[in-house]
């Protein structure tokens, strides 16, 4: 087995898991929101500025119908709006509510703790090299990041 072949699986066999508690921690602390990494995801994106479905779609990499769907909870929980874009009347931001801006700075704060708290448990040393071999994976993410996403597909 290859150096190559190595890291392939220590990536897919510790981001994955990784990725699954910290969305198992997320939905647990949201109580009855129960938001997903996903939602987290969505609602972060719009904290950081309104956009349209097209816009969050591309974003996330899934098509508009797929982020439609995603949205519409988002809509029914009371935590994004839908306005009219006020430069084009024909489009339809997406916003967050005031809930939204809480659930999101409430989660984000939490995750930010529960991560903390793993990382602390480590060895100045450890912790050391966590972060040299997290520089390298965002290293090797940017020079690949838009050559492997899925391609979108045509809207129907």
């Amino acid at each position: 087995m290859s150096e190559a072949d190595d890291c392939t699986d220590k990536l897919l066999q510790t981001i994955p898991p990784f990725m699954r508690m910290l969305g198992v921690s997320m939905r647990r602390a949201s109580h009855e929101d129960q938001l997903s990494l996903g939602h987290m995801y969505m609602l972060e994106a719009l904290y950081h500025h309104p956009r349209n479905l097209r816009e969050l779609a591309k974003h996330h990499h899934v098509t508009s119908s797929t982020m439609s769907r995603s949205v519409d909870l988002l809509v029914k929980r009371s935590l994004v709006e839908r306005r009219s874009n006020p430069d084009d009347r024909r489009e339809i931001e997406l916003r967050l509510t005031e809930a939204g801006l809480a659930a999101y700075t409430s989660m984000s704060s939490y995750t930010q703790e529960f991560v903390h708290q793993l990382v602390e448990q480590l060895d100045q040393h450890d912790r050391m090299q966590l972060l040299q071999g997290l520089d390298i994976i965002q290293k090797m993410m940017a020079g690949t990041a838009h050559c492997c996403m899925p391609q979108e597909r045509p809207e129907e």
